[in-house]
This record gives C-alpha cells, structure tokens and sequence, in this order.
C-alpha cells in the first residue's frame, strides 16, 4: 500500500503591498509604541487614567502616520535605493509603485481619520495638519525637501516634533511640559540626523540629492552628533523648573540623567568607532533615531517609578 505524504499546512499569503511597511517592522513597532508611550505619558502625567479606546487610536496613528512617511520616501526614493538598499520592496520590484501609492493615500485617510478622533483643541488640529503637510513635503515627488541639506533636515525634524506635540496636546498635558518634551526631541534630533547621510552619500548623489554629509567635513558631521547626544538632556535637566510642574520634575530629571548617561556612549562610538556609521545599517539607524525613541518609551515608565 502506497503511504500518503501528509498534507502541508498552508501558509499564510502576506499581500505584497504590505511588504511596503513591514520592511521596516523595527521602526513601525517603535513608532505605534511611541505614540503610544506619549499618550500615556500625557494621562499619568496629569493624574489622569489613560483610556482605553484611546490608547488604541494612539496606537492606530502610529501606524498610519509611520506607513504615510516611509512609503511615500521610499516612492521617491526608489532610484537611490537601488544603490542604497536593493532589497526593498520597490527597487527589488517585489511591489509596483502603483501599490505603494494605494498605500500611501490608506495612510494618510487613516491618520487623518484617528488624528480627528484624538483631538479636542484647535492647537492639536493644527499640530495634526502640520505633521502631515511636513510628511508629504519631506518626500512627494515634485516636492521631496528632503533630497535638500538643509531643508530636508529641518522638514523631517519638524514633522517628527509636530507629530509628537499633536499625540501631548491630546492630554491634559501641562503646556510648559509639552514644549520642553517637544523641544529637547527637536534639538536631539536635528543635531544626530546628518550621522545617518554618511552611508547613504552614493545613492544620494546618484539622484543629485544632497545632505549634511556631502556639506561638511567628516569630522564636523561626527561633532554636530555628539553634541545632540549631550546638549538635549542637560538642557532637559536644567529647564525642568520652569515647566512650573513639581510632580513632573523628579521623573523628567531622572529620564534626564538616564539618557545623558547613554547620550555619552553612544557620543563615545562615534568618536573611537566612527567606520560604523558606513558599514552598519543598524547602527546608523539607532544612530539616528534610538535614543529619540526610547527617551519617549520611558517616560510613562517614569512617571510610575518617580512621581
């Protein structure tokens, strides 16, 4: 009697569009979690109790807003990419640009639509709006500031930072606490983003772009992020005072510390490990954008543990 193989378990068929977000599943994790992360700090911040349904729309926002900005970046970027990263979606021809267009227009309706769930204020409403302009103007075709090296910078900064005020001023967040959150992220972010443009130097110029990278001296490049590795956090600890909040400032000068302490290791690898920014895809990306990110993951963590 002839013996049957057994059947195969079928595997689940992942639409290939998907593949435009999840190809960067580590930062679209970070973000949805990030989103989140704030607007709970913003609750427990206040003495409020985060509610549910809105963690979820938080959450969505995320998402969406994180599926819009890299989408649309890497429609316009499809040209470098093939130098820089081949093995993405567009450049690897694994997904058309016809899809990554129906995703971007998803992602902008859907941010929309939860960003109009979350907001109760006119600031909130133009925080919203501005982060979504700023997106699509960092990366449009016809438009793409961020191919500029200077533009390009402020744009994507500002969007960051407008995006992170928007999820705050949907709490009942003091508004002296909104702008120092808002403006440390800015001043971290806008001095560590030129580390990141040295890998990318080829395939920018390729495509005429042009970075801080291509401006400036090496060692310079190299100065301006150990200064947002340092500079932010002792501006955090210092400024916390005239948020005129004092159940906010231990956990703020504990977060301050924290990471003016990582802000000096990750100061330290750039000085005596600087060929990493050209060979490590990880450790430009966490160059860029880890401490950004974890700064804002901890500080419901500290309002529980310090306040």
């Amino acid at each position: 009697m002839a013996v049957r193989n057994p059947p195969r378990p079928r595997r689940i068929a992942v639409p290939a569009w998907l593949e435009t977000i999840t190809c960067r599943w580590e930062i679209t994790i970070v973000i949805v979690a990030q989103a989140v992360a704030l607007y709970m700090f913003g609750e427990l911040a206040s003495g409020g109790a985060p509610d549910s349904f809105r963690i979820l729309v938080a959450g969505l926002f995320g998402l969406c807003a994180q599926g819009l900005c890299s989408v649309l970046n890497d429609i316009a970027d499809v040209d470098a990419d093939r130098v820089n990263h081949p093995e993405r979606p567009f450049p690897s021809g694994r997904v058309s640009i016809r899809q990554g267009w129906f995703v971007v227009v998803a992602c902008f309706l859907g941010a929309l639509l939860c960003g109009a769930i979350l907001a109760y204020s006119v600031l909130g409403y133009i925080m919203l709006g501005l982060h979504l302009a700023l997106s699509v103007a960092y990366s449009c075709p016809g438009v793409r500031l961020g191919r500029h090296w200077l533009l390009g910078p402020l744009t994507l900064v500002s969007a960051t930072v407008c995006g992170i005020w928007f999820i705050l001023s949907c709490t009942p967040l003091a508004p002296g606490v909104v702008v120092l959150i808002s403006s440390v992220c800015f001043l971290h972010h806008l001095l560590v983003i030129p580390l990141k443009d040295i890998k990318d130097v080829a395939g920018d110029a390729l495509v005429g772009g042009t970075s801080l990278a291509m401006k400036f001296p090496r060692r310079a490049v190299h100065a301006t992020g150990i200064t947002g590795y340092l500079v932010p956090w002792l501006i955090l600890f210092v400024a916390v005072d005239a948020v005129g909040s004092s159940a906010i400032e231990p956990p703020l000068r504990a977060v301050a510390v924290l990471f003016g302490i990582a802000g000096a290791t990750m100061a330290c690898a750039v000085l005596f490990r600087p060929e990493l920014l050209r060979t490590s895809q990880r450790f430009c990306w966490f160059a860029e954008l880890g401490l950004l990110f974890l700064f804002q993951l901890s500080l419901p963590f500290a309002v529980v543990v310090f306040a």
